[in-house]
Parts: structure tokens; sequence; C-alpha cells
């Protein structure tokens, strides 16, 4: 592109004071400068509200109100957003480093494309990083490879004309994702983008309820995207109830990564390389 493309960074919260300031700073501290920070806040009622009125000045647009859930914020996040690409970073997220979002614009050639890059997570004893597959649309693509929400770049094109279906409990975001990737070019850079704790949404509920909603979810995934398609459905419920028994397992021993790495596709970072993505949040 021969303009540097802004950048909508959106970051939605609800009750985070605790996690919020990793987020800011690792926005305020970008050295790519075309950034536009837009914030929503869910009504929040913990010192939130407060701790952000300190940063308005620097904000794009923040606003609080009450809000129908994460997707629904996110919703009213597109709706101010004016940039050539969009990114979600949320309460508790960071970008790796502060060339981060430089080095993921540096390879945007084109305005109409869907740009991702590659994630780091940590649940505060390893780290792992998010591989998405080569080929991320499929039927079993919810499941096994899509790209990271968190380093994800939708073009404008895209994100003023689609917003987060609510029908979804917690896969709203793998919707969107897929909608993106089959309206858009779509193009993996493979820089380090984004580093966050393990615990969003799906995390948040029961681990039963979780596993029972991704069941509900991939199966109204699989209906909206991938109609008639029976066989790889089939493949689809064996999977799931695969999921199913590593759930049990995960309940006898406690080792719940198993379970992860089939649904999410994660790679443990080897222990000899932890420490430089740990250190990241130990400040």
């Amino acid at each position: 592109m021969n303009v540097p493309p802004r950048i909508s960074i959106i970051t939605v919260v609800y009750n985070r004071r605790s996690t919020l300031p990793l987020t800011l700073a690792s926005v305020f501290g970008q050295t790519y400068p075309h950034v536009e920070y837009i914030i929503i806040d869910g009504a929040s009622t913990d010192g939130t509200v407060e701790y952000l009125e300190q940063y308005r000045s620097q904000l794009s647009y923040f606003a609080s109100a009450p809000d129908a859930g994460l997707y629904d914020a996110m919703n009213k996040g597109l709706d101010q957003a004016t940039g050539d690409f969009c990114l979600f970073l949320n309460a508790g997220d960071a970008f790796y480093a502060p060339e981060s979002l430089a080095e993921l614009v540096a390879e945007i050639t084109e305005p109409d494309v869907y740009y991702y890059g590659t994630a780091v997570m940590t649940d505060g004893k390893h780290i792992f990083r998010l591989n998405p597959m080569a080929r991320p649309v499929g039927p079993l693509c919810p499941a096994r490879g899509l790209p990271n929400h968190q380093a994800s770049l939708f073009p404008r094109a895209f994100y003023q004309n689609n917003r987060y279906d609510l029908s979804f409990r917690i896969a709203a975001d793998d919707d969107y994702k897929i909608r993106a990737l089959r309206a858009y070019p779509n193009q993996h850079i493979p820089s380090l983008t984004v580093i966050f704790e393990l615990g969003g949404l799906s995390r948040d509920l029961s681990r039963f309820r979780s596993v029972r909603q991704r069941w509900q979810d991939a199966w109204a995934l699989q209906r909206k995207h991938f109609p008639g398609n029976y066989a790889r459905a089939w493949r689809t419920v064996k999977f799931v109830l695969k999921s199913f028994g590593l759930f049990a397992l995960q309940k006898v021993t406690g080792f719940h990564w198993k379970y992860e790495w089939y649904f999410n596709k994660f790679q443990r970072i080897p222990e000899g390389e932890e420490g430089k993505y740990r250190s990241y949040f130990a400040g």
C-alpha cells in the first residue's frame, strides 16, 4: 500500500481493572504511529471506568454502558472504527513487543486481504504458541486451526459490513473469522503478534458447560457454513465425543492440556525458551 494503513485497535472490557494496565501499556508502547484506539466498557463497577478516564485524551473513542455481552460490545467497537484494518485486543491481552504491530503492517500489500499474525499464550505455568492450519477453512476448522482472533487484521471492506452473530454463545469470533476467510484472500504472517493469558469467555464458564457449549456452537457453525456435508459432520461428531473423553481424563488427572491441544492446536514452547515469554507478564 502506498499510504501507511490506519489500524483501529478495539478493546472491550468489563470489570478487568487488574489486567487492563498491561493492555493499555502495550498499545501505547507500539512504535507504529497510525493507530486509533477504541475502548468499549460494559458499565464496569470495579474501578475500570475511573482508571480509563485518566487516559481519555489518549483514546480515539471511549464509552461505558451496559451491553448484551462480549460480542455485543465488540460490535459497538466496530461501529466506531474507521481504520483500514481493525484488530481486537481485549483486556488482559497484549502485543508481543513494541514493534509487533509495525512488523505486522509491514507485510500488508493490499487493502482487501485478511491478514493474521501468530499468538503466544500462557496459563501461568507453561507457554504455548498457536499455529494456524495452512488451509484454515473447512468443516473442522473451528476446532483445529482458525487464525487467532487477537492477531487478526480484518480489512475495512469486511468489518464495515459484518458484525458478530450474537446467536453464538462462545463461538461468534470463530464464525466471524470463517466469514472473513471465505470472503477475502488471506495471508498468515509468521511474526509473533500478541501474547495473552488463557481464560477467555469459553473458559470463564464451568468446564462442563464450556465443553457442552463448544458442542452446540460447533454444530451451529456446521449448519451455517457447511450445510449438507454429512460425512465431514460425522467426523466432527467423533471429534467432539473424543473431546468428552479427554475432558473426563482432565477431571481425573487435572491434566487438561491434551484437551486444549486437541481443540486449539497449541505447540508447547520448550522450557529453555519460556523465560523470555513469561517475563512479559512479570512487569
